[in-house]
């Protein structure tokens, strides 16, 4: 999208009225969407202990992480978040790749898209199907060569694959999804459960580690703006829900805004004004 936008131009792509604040007006709702939506992107501790346990030396695990793994997961955040609010502005909305125009671009953004999230699907459903192994059938979970182990893992992976695509389609939002799990469980796994094993893990072992002054400053304010996020951006986030409701339409309706490029599903998407008017029109 962000290429497609540099090569269009703001003259294309930023809507009449939009405009570029260097320092836009805060409001607390706004903070805390972004923040959930920030925290969502960020969310990793549900694998890393995976990787550190794939790792030939688990002890180079801290920074890879913090020098080459966050660092890069940022720079992406920064570049396509401020490139693209310069090129749409204030008006900004939903995901980067719903504001650029319907065509080969878009079909490209969209395919890239979906072949994020298979990816990401694959790594953690298969941490979660391992779990769920190992629980269920911890026989098969130990020997992964048997017909009864690749029969368990077949039917808990059938499941999780249905389970998925149902709540997929029950849930009519998926920004406001995005926001409520950031706002909600993503602290949790992310912020509070980890300083926790740790603090629990200084008490077993207290002669093992040692925490300074300064980094016990940072896990407080750490823990504190996770638990400030979970309640206050989980409260904005379904009051947000609630104002929205009558706009989502019912589970499993077709959910076409933004995705057919006609004047009955998107009247409003950037490059269908001229088509189909400036007012965007009910669906049929």
């Amino acid at each position: 999208p962000l290429v497609y936008m540099a090569i269009a131009g703001t003259e294309e792509i930023r809507q009449e009225g939009s405009v570029v604040e260097p320092i836009a007006p805060l409001k607390a709702a706004g903070v805390l969407s972004g923040l959930s939506t920030f925290m969502f992107g960020m969310i990793s501790q549900v694998v890393l202990v995976e990787i550190i346990d794939e790792m030939e030396d688990p002890s180079q695990m801290p920074k890879a992480y913090a020098t080459m793994s966050a660092p890069l997961q940022w720079i992406a955040f920064m570049v396509a978040g401020i490139g693209g609010y310069y090129f749409i502005g204030s008006k900004a909305a939903g995901m980067i790749d719903q504001n650029i125009p319907f065509g080969i671009a878009f079909r490209v953004a969209a395919m890239c898209l979906a072949a994020h999230m298979l990816v990401s699907y694959f790594i953690k459903s298969v941490v979660f199907c391992r779990a769920v192994q190992a629980y269920i059938d911890p026989k098969s979970a130990k020997d992964t060569t048997g017909r009864r182990a690749w029969a368990s893992w077949s039917g808990i992976t059938f499941a999780v694959v249905v389970v998925a695509y149902i709540v997929a389609n029950v849930v009519p939002f998926f920004n406001d999804a995005v926001d409520l799990i950031g706002a909600s469980l993503a602290p949790l796994i992310c912020c509070i459960l980890p300083i926790a094993f740790f603090v629990r893990m200084r008490v077993d072992a207290p002669e093992k580690i040692h925490i300074a002054f300064h980094e016990r400053a940072v896990l407080f304010v750490e823990i504190a703006m996770a638990c400030v996020l979970m309640v206050f951006g989980t409260i904005s986030t379904l009051m947000h829900i609630i104002e929205q409701w009558d706009t989502f339409g019912y589970p499993f309706e077709c959910h076409c805004e933004g995705v057919w490029s006609t004047c009955a599903c998107s009247a409003d998407h950037i490059g269908m004004a001229d088509e189909c008017g400036a007012l965007p029109l009910p669906l049929a």
